[in-house]
């Protein structure tokens, strides 16, 4: 029975067959992601010949029956089948699998094998290293493809962040993963505006992304590093010069130069203006007359 007939020693007048409609031979191609290049692949069939054996090929090279470990693949008494094969290709792509019948080589059923892309996708994370509370920080992602392309032709694949964790010094975490916007291909930025009570210290980013596909089945991971310096530290009352805070004394010094500079020229000019009017007073006033004695009646002066 392990190969399916019987063999008998002398003549037999027995003979079995199957009445009505035949099923239609289908296999189907169970997956695990991630597949990986070379990762063992449930394979099932079924409406196929009852309690035979079969031969099945990989775009056109033989598979070997992982369950048996020979080159035959056999079926139950409902034409069921049920076992293992593992590609004989560690190449990424789409593959025809055949199972045939093996005394004639017709073909009852056929299927498509996607061979996935398991390495990992690259996560360029790129964006300040400073900050203070209060200021809006922004990301920018760059997803990079094991393959080296985010499509190969005739299959399409997803891209998406995962997961974006900020991480604080005192270990409280902030979940950014709904701020990812897609900004191009394969491009991505997460955002966030720290609050304006944020502890002072190294904060550490978390990115995960993946890309999904029938022949891509790959992860990804970034990090980034902010330093968030603590503007609560410094003295609300700054120091004055002259009274003036350092802007508003460097920054308006030759205003204040040319201010002074005018009220002194007119101070001058004034001074000069109210001499000038004491010494034309003192020429303009008349001399008074001299007064003597009375000269008596008769005498001459």
């Amino acid at each position: 029975m392990s190969l399916g007939r019987v063999f008998l020693v002398g003549e037999t007048d027995i003979f079995v067959a199957r009445l009505g409609a035949r099923d239609i031979p289908s296999i189907t191609i169970g997956f695990s992601p991630p597949a990986g290049y070379s990762a063992p692949v449930t394979i099932s069939g079924s409406g196929l010949p009852r309690e035979a054996f079969f031969v099945m090929k990989m775009n056109g090279a033989g598979l070997l029956s992982q369950k048996n470990g020979i080159i035959f693949f056999f079926s139950t008494k409902e034409g069921g089948l049920n076992d293992i094969i593992v590609p004989n290709s560690n190449y990424y792509g789409a593959y025809s699998i055949e199972l045939d019948e093996w005394v004639s080589a017709a073909p009852l059923a056929t299927a498509t094998f996607y061979v996935a892309d398991t390495r990992n996708l690259q996560v360029l994370v790129a964006g300040p290293s400073n900050a203070s509370p209060g200021d809006k920080v922004t990301w920018n992602l760059q997803l990079i493809s094991p393959s080296g392309s985010l499509d190969q032709p005739g299959f399409s694949s997803t891209l998406s962040i995962t997961k974006a964790l900020l991480t604080s010094p005192t270990g409280s975490v902030q979940d950014l993963t709904a701020s990812a916007v897609s900004t191009g291909p394969g491009s991505f930025s997460v955002s966030t505006t720290i609050p304006r009570d944020a502890s002072q210290g190294t904060y550490a980013l978390f990115v995960s992304a993946s890309q999904t596909g029938v022949i891509v089945q790959s992860k990804g991971v970034g990090t980034a590093i902010l330093t968030i310096n603590n503007a609560q530290s410094v003295s609300s009352a700054p120091p004055t010069i002259l009274g003036l805070s350092p802007v508003l004394f460097y920054g308006s010094v030759g205003g204040l130069v040319a201010a002074i500079v005018i009220a002194f020229l007119g101070t001058m000019l004034a001074l000069r203006q109210r001499e000038k009017r004491r010494r034309a007073e003192k020429i303009e006033t008349p001399a008074s007359p001299t007064t003597g004695p009375v000269p008596e009646s008769g005498t001459a002066p």
